[in-house]
């Protein structure tokens, strides 16, 4: 009988790191709007138009905003890797996979800000930085064009959640 875990790398990781962080990012976001009902006022940012009472739906939503795309990207991209036959045992390591799963997150918190402030551009400079870092790699064969389509995927998604949290704290924080 063979380990699973040697059989199925990818699905290895979900269950036991992804599940968990997406987890740990949805309970922030209850305990977050459970708990953040007011805000004291030394804590409240110069300017800020978030009313006091709704510092914790915001939070809320960016927490659950980070779930939702981790959730949404990892089954994605999981499915694609199977289905095009790209997660080799080597290529499906933690350490490869945590890395763009926090840098997934950083977006999530990015992307919608910048589409809250008035500043959509800012996506597009971090799209072309990250292609750049990275054309070499994508470049020639098969395989490296596809995992380019799978970055884009990727990035489409998580501008598209981007853009619906940011809807979302429009009507629902700032009514």
């Amino acid at each position: 009988m063979t380990d699973q875990r040697a059989q199925d790398p990818l699905g290895s990781f979900l269950v036991r790191s992804w599940l968990p962080y997406v987890g740990v990012w949805t309970t922030a976001g209850l305990l977050a709007i459970w708990l953040l009902q007011s805000v004291p006022s030394w804590l409240m940012l110069d300017g800020s138009r978030v009313p006091p009472a709704r510092w914790g739906v915001l939070v809320g939503l960016y927490c659950w905003s980070v779930a939702g795309s981790t959730a949404l990207i990892g089954l994605v991209l999981a499915g694609l890797r199977k289905l095009f036959n790209l997660a080799s045992a080597e290529d499906v390591v933690p350490a490869n996979l945590w890395s763009p799963m926090l840098l997934g997150t950083c977006e999530a918190l990015l992307y919608p800000t910048a589409f809250l402030v008035g500043q959509p551009e800012f996506v597009g400079v971090w799209l072309a930085v990250k292609v750049a870092g990275q054309w070499n790699y994508w470049t020639g064969d098969y395989r490296g064009r596809t995992r380019f389509n799978m970055f884009l995927i990727g990035n489409a998604l998580s501008i598209i959640v981007a853009f619906l949290l940011a809807r979302i704290v429009r009507s629902v924080v700032f009514a």
